[in-house]
């Protein structure tokens, strides 16, 4: 059987997506086509190319792991799914 490749969009409760230094209250969230009670997927939180979270939440909170975002910080995130051995 062929699993299709998955999806994933990552949002953050600030609707125009600007934040500035000392902001304390930005969260991420991730939604993907893997998510469901059956398959349970795994959320890998990146700040630039370092991994802060690894976890079945959708949810990331950058200030639980560092005091600030910076300018050009990129937040990204991978989910995976270990009954279909698939990410994205």
């Amino acid at each position: 059987m062929v699993s299709p490749k998955p999806t994933v969009n990552l949002s953050s409760n600030n609707t125009d997506n600007t934040f500035c230094t000392g902001d304390r209250t930005i969260m991420f969230t991730a939604n993907s086509s893997l998510d469901s009670d059956s398959v349970s997927p795994t959320y890998e939180f990146y700040i630039g190319v370092t991994l802060y979270q690894n976890t079945t939440s959708t949810l990331f909170t950058p200030t639980a792991y560092v005091p600030n975002l910076n300018n050009g910080d990129q937040i990204r995130v991978i989910v995976e799914s270990g009954l279909t051995g698939c990410s994205a």
